[in-house]
């Protein structure tokens, strides 16, 4: 199909239901942003993109990443809770090692 024509076609479309214009290409980054907004894995998303590696990915779409550090931790805790049935577990602060002192 020649590029123009789906450019026409894909702008009489958007002309026709009357919501924002986007290009056609924006579409693609919409729709690659809300993947990774919903939580598809990285790896799947890029594959799909078509980026050369999952570095591209990220280079232009981390800000659309929400969370990981979070969901990892919460996931943590789940997977702790589960094996602990439960139980309650004594938190006790840190105290590093005293330094030994060399003759």
């Amino acid at each position: 199909m020649d590029p123009d024509s789906l450019t026409k076609a894909f702008d009489k479309l958007i002309a026709a239901t009357g919501v924002r214009r986007i290009t056609f290409h924006g579409l693609r980054h919409t729709h690659i942003s809300h993947q990774l907004m919903d939580g598809v894995h990285i790896k799947i998303v890029s594959e799909t993109a078509g980026h050369a590696n999952v570095s591209t990915t990220l280079a232009i779409y981390a800000a659309f990443v929400p969370n990981m550090q979070a969901d990892a931790a919460a996931g943590v805790d789940a997977w702790l809770r589960r094996e602990l049935g439960g139980n309650p577990v004594a938190i006790v602060p840190f105290r590093p090692a005293s330094p030994k002192l060399s003759d």
